[in-house]
């Protein structure tokens, strides 16, 4: 009997742990996360929390994934219609799916493409370019293909995001995007080659007291001063900080 117990419980448990893994929830979205290799992260969230404008009527999202950046924008900027576009075949099918979940099947579109291939058939620009694109530069390789496309740029390099935004970006539209720290240089250079002005700069520090991990950076075509800020996302004990939460606080289930 406490055999049969103990198995059942395991059981549950299990169960309960991968619905949890397969599905994510904001205080105003559900995303499922089953296919699509590119799983929900405190990355997506902090970028799409970070963004701010006036207006904006049309978005893309390069790279969707899961949809959750197209999505949080839908939630963010009601009115705008949002195009999101990604190689994955797996991926676009799970953000269509959590299009259809969140019912914003009239305002958000997804595209089983590439961006470059959609540099050669899109006719519009964009108010809002948003993109969480792959980090690594082909340190670290995973064994997994699939992975390997999300967490480095085989596939699309950040001097190509770049070029891109100069053919996609309408004349007064932002880019944002959030990258590793260490191609911060590299990536400034390449913003500055081809003609974008910085408009804002925040750096992210995973937990106090350690180096900048990530950068959040928004820049687009028009020159502006550049607003620079920190953001520490977990205090010494791990837990995620004040500062955080008030970013995100749109979109997060109060805590």
């Amino acid at each position: 009997m406490h055999i049969v117990l103990l198995a059942l419980f395991f059981f549950i448990k299990f169960t309960y742990n991968r619905y949890k893994l397969s599905s994510f929830k904001l205080k105003n979205l559900v995303i499922k996360q089953d296919a699509s290799p590119a799983k929900v992260t405190t990355d997506s969230i902090l970028l799409g929390s970070w963004v701010q404008m006036e207006k904006c009527n049309t978005v893309l999202d390069i790279g969707t994934g899961t949809g959750i950046l197209a999505l949080m924008m839908a939630r963010k900027f009601p009115s705008a219609m949002i195009t999101g576009i990604d190689i994955h075949e797996q991926s676009i099918f799970e953000a269509h799916q959590n299009v259809k979940i969140n019912g914003l099947e009239d305002q958000i579109e997804m595209i089983n493409i590439s961006m470059q291939d959609f540099l050669n058939t899109n006719k519009k620009s964009f108010d809002l370019i948003i993109s969480n694109p792959p980090y690594f530069s082909n340190d670290h390789l995973s064994e997994n293909q699939e992975k390997n496309h999300y967490r480095h740029d085989q596939m699309l390099s950040l001097n190509e995001i770049i070029k891109g935004a100069k053919k996609l970006l309408s004349p007064d539209g932002i880019f944002y995007v959030i990258i590793n720290a260490k191609l911060g240089a590299h990536f400034k250079e390449g913003l500055h080659l081809n003609g974008f002005y910085i408009a804002k700069i925040c750096e992210l520090v995973g937990k106090e007291g350690s180096k900048t991990k990530l950068i959040m950076y928004a820049f687009q075509k028009s020159f502006c001063y550049c607003e620079e800020s920190s953001l520490i996302i977990r205090n010494a004990e791990s837990v995620y900080t004040d500062a955080y939460y008030e970013l995100c606080s749109f979109y997060l289930i109060d805590h």
